[in-house]
């Protein structure tokens, strides 16, 4: 996220320089952003909604009002909220493998996997652009695996679970399900070992399969 973070930077001088934004609205838009950290830290979430949109209406090009807003209209649980925000976003934003991670997830959850899958694709792509050194970069890669699992598309499964990995190796839920997706294409042994190297990891649910599938 380096490089984006870079082009968002030269992209907002260029936007007040041009007199686009005026500073004026660029720096309310800063005041109320700030404040709505606050209301949100505080569980004020509806006034921080109200601050958040009032920020963007001002200055459409601070990235961070939208982030956060996502993440309150996710713990109002508006999900249909969240999706024009990231769709609106993302049209601002362009290649932004974040906003692309945090849609990709909405349709998984709402079982849309094929969109889903869309929209993760994507946020790897653009990750290899902007900086794969991004903390949630391996979750791109979790969530995408999780998507091909449930569509019994086992052997990309494996694959992103795979990479994930290379990102995160001590995440036990990776193993946990890379070891279904091993066993369902009847690589027991890599499955039982994966399943292992979660439990060592604390994922206890995998016991019952160590159990009923690597005796």
């Amino acid at each position: 996220m380096k490089n984006k973070a870079l082009l968002i930077i030269a992209f907002l001088i260029v936007t007040i320089t041009k007199g686009q934004i005026p500073l004026k609205d660029h720096y309310k838009a800063i005041e109320l952003y700030n404040a709505a950290v606050t209301l949100f830290q505080n569980g004020n979430y509806d006034t921080a909604v109200i601050k958040l949109e009032e920020a963007i209406k001002l200055d459409y090009s601070l990235r961070n009002s939208y982030l956060l807003l996502n993440k309150v209209l996710y713990v109002l649980e508006d999900t249909q909220a969240q999706k024009e925000l990231l769709t609106k976003a993302k049209t601002i934003f362009l290649e932004d493998d974040e906003l692309c991670y945090y849609l990709g997830k909405i349709y998984q959850k709402e079982e849309n996997l094929n969109l889903a899958i869309q929209e993760l694709s994507e946020a790897i792509k653009y990750s290899k652009i902007n900086g794969e050194d991004f903390p949630i970069v391996y979750a791109y890669y979790t969530s995408r695996g999780a998507c091909y699992l449930k569509l019994d598309n086992y052997e990309k499964a494996v694959t992103d679970f795979n990479d994930a990995l290379k990102f995160n190796d001590s995440n036990a839920n990776i193993y946990a399900n890379k070891g279904v997706a091993l066993y369902k294409l009847k690589k027991t042994n890599e499955a039982c070992k994966s399943w292992q190297k979660a439990l060592q990891l604390g994922q206890k649910s995998v016991q019952t399969y160590l159990n009923k599938k690597c005796n």
